[in-house]
Formats: C-alpha cells, structure tokens, sequence
C-alpha cells in the first residue's frame, strides 16, 4: 500500500480525526526533514529508529527512520525549505520546491482533503507535519 498524503485546515480538524488515537507515539510522528531526488523520488526523514537500515528505493516516497538521510543520497537529494510545499485546492496537489514559472521538483495528489477552502494555492505549516506509521499516512497542517 502507498502512503497518502492528508492535508488539514485547522489543528481542530486535525483534531477530530486522530482524537480516538490519544497519545499513541506512532500515530503523529514529527517529520523532521523532506528531500527530493531528481529522479522523481521524495524522502521523507523521521527520527523513529535508532538501527541502520537499507532503504527501498524502488517507491516514490521513501522513508529514513534513522533520522538522518544515508551518504549515498546526500550529493544529489535537494532539502525541502521552508514555506516551500505549496497544496492547490482546485487540483488537489501538493507541490514541493516550486518555483516562479517553473516546474515544481516533485508534485503528488492529495488523497483527502478537510476544510472548507475551494480555490487557491495555499503554503503548508511547517511545524505542523506529521506522519502516522499505524495508517502510513503524511498529515500536513494549513
């Protein structure tokens, strides 16, 4: 199953969805870091496991558990910055690293949108993204 990607309006709906799950340590993981490779993959780096891992590189979108992104992948893996995934509400795509003009680095769909909003293309929170092990699902904050 692929990971799916939720993009929320507000913290209260955000809220009402993973109320039922408490405090369960896996369901709202931080994300620490975000990288695109130019072959079309994103990395996506959380700090869950302590043990080196290989990573499966035949996804889209890959997982570093270790909290750091291995060597091989440091030269040509490009660093999501800051206010630079941007969700376009009429397609319902996410965008990271886009620019003036220009392609975005990596574009994926939204699987599920909560909130009222209808047209636009709106900057994601940064300090609010999450990822749920349990569903293997990114939860990103308006």
């Amino acid at each position: 199953m692929a990971t799916s990607f939720y993009v929320y309006e507000s913290l209260e709906d955000y809220m009402k969805m993973y109320k039922q799950d408490g405090e369960d340590p896996l369901s709202q993981v931080k994300l620490i870091d975000l990288y695109v490779v130019p072959n079309l993959k994103l990395i996506v780096v959380t700090n869950t496991n302590n043990q080196k891992e290989r990573l499966n590189m035949g996804k889209t979108i890959i997982h570093a558990r270790n909290g750091i992104l291995p060597e091989d992948l440091r030269e040509t893996a490009k660093l999501v910055k800051y206010e630079s995934i941007i969700f376009d509400i009429k397609k319902k795509k996410l965008y990271f690293n886009k620019k003036f003009l220009r392609k975005a680095q990596f574009e994926t769909k939204v699987d599920r949108f909560f909130g009222n909003l209808e047209k636009g293309k709106v900057k994601i929170d940064f300090d609010s993204r999450f990822y749920d092990f349990t569903r293997d699902r990114i939860n990103l904050l308006l």
